[in-house]
């Protein structure tokens, strides 16, 4: 199992904690949590069982009162140090091109706040 511990993102990421919904796709297992961080590329959360990597994830949450909806395929997930918790970084792999833009003006919004 991975230890979070190296930097790999590729946009600008905020720090946002807002209701999530996932469900892994092809399975009846869902689960609700919260965004650890966002970015017009993918999104980050934390989940109480491991899911493997290329696992495809509807997900939907809101941001200012914006419903967005995803299809999404885990990128990396590990183990967060000290707990019994596993963080997982998701690929938006189906999103719009309204919601993907929405996203980014809304973390270029609260970057320069």
């Amino acid at each position: 199992m991975q230890i979070i511990n190296e930097e790999k993102r590729q946009n600008a990421r905020l720090n946002i904690a807002a209701p999530l919904r996932y469900q892994i796709r092809g399975s009846q297992d869902f689960g609700n949590t919260v965004t650890k961080n966002i970015s017009k590329g993918g999104v980050s959360f934390m989940v109480d069982k491991f899911i493997r990597p290329q696992t495809r994830l509807a997900v939907d949450f809101n941001i200012l009162s914006r419903n967005i909806n995803s299809i999404g395929a885990v990128r990396w997930a590990g183990v967060l140090p000290h707990s019994d918790k596993y963080q997982v970084g998701l690929e938006f792999i189906g999103i719009t091109p309204e919601d993907k833009n929405y996203i980014s003006d809304y973390i270029d919004m609260r970057s320069y706040k």
